[in-house]
């Protein structure tokens, strides 16, 4: 499914916690107005990702050190999440998976919305160091 929404003018969403996430997006919309709260927030959160690091935020995917591992499963939620970080028009496909690197530790992160390869991947906390 492609989802966009533009940060000039965001979507209102429903108070309803199955609407927001058990509607056709699965949340992603949620989770990137949560984004935009986040950035007026934080702002040295939101300067680190439009710097291009991938910040640890509440949904899998970010990168809180360099790991020797190379690469990761991250969820299409935390994508979002950092584009409203970013303060960036929300746009992408559900069905593909996106392949991003961190600036900050080089670690490459794949984002899906497939649960399955998200509930496979190991934690962060679980790989060597």
């Amino acid at each position: 499914m492609l989802v966009r929404c533009q940060i000039q003018t965001p979507r209102a969403l429903s108070n309803l916690w199955e609407e927001r996430w058990e509607g056709p997006d699965r949340g992603i919309v949620a989770s990137w107005l949560r984004g935009i709260e986040k950035a007026a927030e934080s702002p040295a959160l939101a300067a680190a990702a439009l710097a291009g690091e991938l910040p640890v935020l509440p949904w899998k995917g970010g990168v809180a050190k360099q790991i020797k591992a190379k690469g990761k499963i991250g969820s299409h939620l935390y994508l979002a999440m950092w584009t409203g970080l970013r303060g960036q028009d929300l746009e992408f496909d559900t069905e593909e998976d996106i392949e991003m690197t961190c600036t900050k530790t080089l670690l490459k992160v794949t984002f899906t919305h497939d649960v399955d390869k998200l509930r496979q991947a190991p934690m962060e906390e679980d790989q060597d160091e």
